[in-house]
Parts: C-alpha cells; structure tokens; sequence
C-alpha cells in the first residue's frame, strides 16, 4: 500500500484518468493508438507522471498551434472575399456612371446591361465561395450514362454502361452528350 503523501512517479489507469478528468476507457483507447506514453508491464499499463504532464502541454500547444492556423486560413479567406466584394462594387459603381451618362433613350438598355454584368459577377462570386456537398451534387440529378465497347470472353462487341463524371457548361448546367 502506498502511503498518502508520496508522489507515485507511475500512475495507473484509473489515476491517470482521475488525473485527466476523462473516462479510463478513454485512456485504453488512446494507449491502444499509441496517442498516450505508457510502459506495459506485463499485462499492465502504467503512465510516467513527467511524461503524461509533458503530453498534456504538448496537446495544449498543438490545439493552440491548430487556431492559429485556422484563424489565419479564415482570416484568408475573409481578405478574398472582401476582394470579390470591392469589385462588384466598382462594377456597380461603373454601371451607375453609365446608365447616368447614357442619352436618356439608352438608359434602359444601358442599364438592362449592365445589370446582367453584375448580377452575372455577383453570381460567380457566390460560387467561389460555397462549398460543394454531397448532398447538393446528389439533388442536381444522377450523372448521364456512357456507353463503351469492351471485350469480353463471349463477344468483341459487348457493350457495357459505366456512370460518367459530369460535365457542365460554363452557366453552371449539365451537359448533354451527343454521340
């Protein structure tokens, strides 16, 4: 038995998780992928206390390391953003001075273009910056079929239909296939 005020330098399992606040299934786990230094004494675990404080600060570190890259790569992404903004408004800016500037008989043409310029901008801009789901290549239909000649054992002339990779045009639609 250990006395009480002795600092035990190798923690067991279930110290280690009243040490880590967190589930000793948790430790058994993290051992198992090697995520946790540990000694294996015969059918035992234990934990080195130096060597699981050492792994605690690193955890922290890295988690700290992670935000900061994330917060950089959204910071990024914010400045692209801000850019695409700034030059839809110029456009909007210009289509302005146009239709203003315009002999008043042209100013609905002036501006029935320029409104397609910039709705048009405005649109690629929105599509920079959503992602992709699954879910939303799901819901635009299923891919075309392809037919291809392949050679089998009964035949030169087999035929076999394979699923193709989609292709859009540049408004964003399917492609149809013409053969």
């Amino acid at each position: 038995m250990r006395h009480p005020n002795m600092t035990s330098i190798l923690m067991t399992v279930e110290e280690l998780a009243k040490y880590l606040k967190i589930k000793p299934d948790t430790i058994y786990k993290k051992v198992r992928r090697g995520e946790l230094p540990a000694l294996k004494l015969g059918k035992l675990v234990r934990f080195p206390k130096d060597l699981i404080d050492q792994w605690v600060i690193d955890q922290a570190t890295r988690t700290m390391k992670d935000v900061k890259a994330a917060k950089k790569a959204v910071g990024a992404k914010v400045e692209e953003a801000f850019g695409e903004v700034k030059k839809t408004a110029r456009t909007a800016g210009q289509l302005i001075d146009q239709v203003r500037h315009a002999p008043m008989n042209k100013k609905q043409d002036a501006l029935n273009k320029g409104l397609k310029k910039l709705l048009k901008e405005v649109d690629q801009g929105i599509k920079k910056f959503t992602p992709k789901s699954p879910k939303a290549r799901a819901r635009r239909g299923a891919s075309p079929k392809v037919v291809r000649k392949t050679k089998t054992a009964k035949s030169a002339r087999a035929v076999k239909m394979t699923t193709a990779p989609e292709e859009h045009t540049s408004s964003g639609t399917p492609a149809t296939l013409t053969h």
